[in-house]
């Protein structure tokens, strides 16, 4: 991450073609929470693999005013909108195909 930020491309594009089955709406999320910052977005991303592994990771699905619906295994603090979160995966899979 520390290369990237170097090359001026600490961006979502980039951060998801370096971390496997990340998605563009959690790259998106992992640089904004980070500014920009390579430990940061390291830590980031450990703490996202740690809730995965441990089963607690947290469920949302962000409404921009423009009616675009983001699910996300994170609050989505970059999306302006509002934010719903679920009990369960498949309770925000649900609501997000409804």
């Amino acid at each position: 991450m520390e290369q990237l930020q170097q090359q001026g491309v600490l961006d979502a594009v980039h951060l998801q073609r370096l971390v496997v089955g990340l998605s563009p709406v959690l790259a998106t999320e992992l640089v904004h929470r980070s500014q920009g910052e390579p430990q940061r977005c390291w830590e980031l991303l450990q703490g996202l693999r740690q809730h995965y592994a441990q089963a607690t990771l947290a469920r949302s699905i962000c409404t921009t005013p423009e009616s675009s619906r983001y699910l996300s295994a994170l609050p989505l603090t970059y999306c302006p909108g509002t934010i719903e979160s679920f009990a369960s995966a498949q309770d925000a899979v649900a609501d997000f195909y409804v």
